[in-house]
């Protein structure tokens, strides 16, 4: 359920990582954007999500989860500040959920990490909404690309290779795949990488369909035109479809 859109100008070295919400409103019998990858595939993915922000969607990368956890566990662990308290327990069959960890600082393994992105609510209630959580998937997807380019040995490369290999599905070849991680080895992860997560309301109801989330066109093309616009001019409105109940 998570789905972010990367701009990544290798010219300037600079990143752009944006989070769309999962329950965002979008005008279909089911109005909410992760279910348009369980009824019609990436393909219908990119076109919704390029239809939202006005920009044409290059590439794609599906990601199991298991490669996350992989791939953490590969680099070591994570070093990572933990924002709130943690306390959830869910025993549901297709849940099997537990997750407690204290604010602060905390070194995680790849169980641990992942516990900490999926994260979004305590049993009493507190913690955070989704737009919460996926700042939090955002600055734990950058701790881990900073600690995996730290890394010059030939055999975890070739672990890293077998992990993305394993668990991801992607339309971009190993050539493409090679000349950007040669590129990505100069993005400074201090200053060259920027994210959002697109600002709206959870409130909205559509097609029988209650909390959906409907954006905030202006908030959101201000985060389109500053992380993501690959043109030498702005994005406008009238270029994207931020759907709007009436």
């Amino acid at each position: 359920d998570t789905i972010m859109v990367a701009a990544y100008d290798t010219a300037e070295q600079k990143v752009g990582v944006v989070s769309i919400p999962r329950d965002t409103l979008v005008d279909r019998s089911f109005p909410k954007i992760n279910a348009v990858y369980g009824s019609g595939g990436i393909e219908a993915l990119k076109e919704t999500v390029s239809d939202l922000i006005g920009i044409p969607i290059d590439h794609y990368m599906t990601v199991n989860i298991r490669a996350f956890k992989a791939l953490v566990d590969a680099v070591g662990g994570i070093d990572f500040y933990v924002p709130c308290d943690m306390d959830y327990d869910d025993s549901t069959p297709d849940q099997e959920l537990y997750i407690h960890y204290k604010e602060g600082m905390q070194h995680l393994n790849g169980q641990q990490a992942l516990e900490v992105v999926r994260f979004r609510h305590n049993n009493d209630g507190s913690g955070y909404t989704d737009v919460g959580r996926t700042q939090t998937q955002q600055k734990m997807l950058t701790a881990i690309a900073k600690k995996v380019l730290s890394w010059s040995s030939l055999s975890l490369f070739n672990n890293f290779v077998d992990i993305f290999t394993q668990n991801v599905k992607t339309d971009l070849s190993a050539t493409d795949i090679a000349w950007f991680a040669t590129q990505a080895v100069g993005v400074d992860f201090g200053t060259g990488v920027s994210t959002g997560t697109l600002p709206g309301d959870g409130d909205a109801r559509y097609n029988g369909v209650s909390w959906c989330y409907q954006l905030d066109r202006e908030g959101c093309l201000e985060i389109f035109n500053e992380l993501l616009n690959p043109y030498t001019t702005e994005i406008t409105l009238d270029m994207t479809n931020m759907f709007q109940v009436k």
